[in-house]
């Protein structure tokens, strides 16, 4: 690869840096010899010796040969028309916030580096990785789209939305003190109108009937409007005063702090989908407050990815009042004559039951640090906005499936001869 940038070395030694902004000076042995014999003089170590390249609108008469870094996709695209940037752990944009404080990074990037030789065997692979992996210490982030091109405009890049404009299949479980949530999920591609999108999710909150909500929340999506296209992708959230001004989706702005570099959050996902009557795939989803730290980490089959510091939040930064498993549809058209046709999870009604509708499984909640428990199946209350579009059902003991804990289905097609 051929570039034309003008080129300056740097050597750094003692926190001193001396630039060398002539090009040609690179090139000149005697000039290398009289730094290194400068620095034993003076009984000094280089601790880095290093090209950067700066461009500028003149030319210059050489060329400059430069090799592609590690982990880089040279075309700068994957498979499926993501981008994905490796960014060094240390600048990541949840860094700006001066109360975010990197020490917190030693922990969970001791434990990235033993995992390092067996990158990746979990079934979290993602398009991106047949080009190349992020090296150590650096974090793969989805390239917003709005960046990749002037002509997106993202309408719903924030869940500061119309609450009318929400249909839910949930259950809630009772209210009381949590420290983590977990659940399984069947994951699908259901169909969304244009400015629609569709989730599945858990929901971890505080002061829920506040102003003051604060929110976790994690679970896959597909959400043309934010993404520019209609396949399934993982996604987090979170606000601190119910979607007002805090919060964001994934890493789009200073909060949650990546540590995985195995795991681009809003990528899409490389897993085969779910298919009606045939097969049924999951994701495991875990969002649960470590007890060294106090922050909220998320864990992907049993992958950490990284955590949501507990400064962030008022009332999270202590526990959970409620959690939440289940569906949601946003439909922006409310005036329309008909209902939307967006489709919930499977786009099928749970009565369908497995390989038909959708479903989430092995439903946990963490009532004390580091202890997981089901949340009971009488613990659990279902909220439906609009039954006769998407529904949810709680399966009777005769209907339970062995080895699935506490579960249940969800989904619906949206409009329908019962849905007008």
């Amino acid at each position: 690869m051929s570039l034309r940038p003008s080129v300056r070395q740097i050597v750094i030694y003692c926190g001193v840096r001396l630039y060398l902004r002539n090009y040609r000076l690179l090139r000149r042995l005697g000039l290398r010899i009289s730094l290194i014999y400068y620095l034993a003089r003076n009984l000094l170590i280089a601790n880095e010796l290093d090209l950067k390249n700066v461009f500028l609108n003149g030319d210059l008469s050489e060329n400059v040969y430069m090799s592609q870094p590690s982990g880089l996709d040279i075309s700068g695209k994957s498979d499926n028309g993501d981008i994905i940037d490796c960014v060094n752990i240390y600048k990541q944009i949840s860094f700006d916030n001066p109360s975010i404080k990197r020490s917190q990074l030693n922990l969970n990037l001791e434990k990235q580096r033993k995992r390092d030789n067996s990158f990746p065997k979990n079934k979290l692979v993602q398009g991106w990785h047949r080009n190349g992996e992020c090296p150590f210490q650096t974090v793969p982030i989805l390239r917003p789209l709005r960046r990749q091109t002037s002509s997106f405009q993202p309408l719903l890049a924030s869940k500061s939305v119309d609450i009318t404009k929400r249909e839910h299949a949930v259950v809630w479980n009772q209210q009381g003190a949590y420290y983590g949530a977990s659940a399984k999920f069947s994951v699908w591609n259901p169909r969304t109108e244009e400015n629609d999108f569709s989730l599945t999710q858990l929901w971890l909150v505080d002061e829920v009937h506040s102003s003051k909500l604060n929110s976790i929340e994690a679970g896959w999506t597909v959400h043309p409007n934010l993404f520019g296209d209609n396949k399934t992708r993982f996604f987090i959230y979170w606000t601190t005063d119910y979607y007002n001004k805090t919060g964001c989706y994934n890493l789009e702005c200073s909060g949650f702090v990546q540590t995985s570099r195995t795991f681009a959050l809003g990528s899409s996902l490389s897993l085969p989908i779910s298919k009606y009557d045939k097969k049924s795939s999951e994701l495991k989803a875990s969002v649960f407050k470590n007890k060294e730290s106090g922050d909220w980490l998320l864990e992907l089959d049993n992958e950490v990815i990284g955590y949501w510091p507990y400064e962030l939040f008022d009332g999270l930064n202590a526990s959970a009042s409620r959690i939440s498993w289940g569906g949601e549809v946003y439909k922006s058209n409310s005036s329309s004559k008909r209902h939307t046709t967006t489709q919930m999870g499977s786009g099928h009604f749970p009565k369908e039951g497995y390989l038909r509708a959708s479903h989430i499984r092995n439903l946990l909640v963490m009532n004390e640090l580091n202890k997981w428990t089901s949340p009971g199946w009488t613990s659990l209350t279902k909220v439906i906005t609009k039954p006769q579009c998407y529904s949810l059902k709680i399966p009777n003991t005769l209907q339970r499936k062995l080895g699935w804990g506490v579960h249940v289905y969800y989904g619906g097609p949206g409009f329908s001869p019962q849905c007008p």
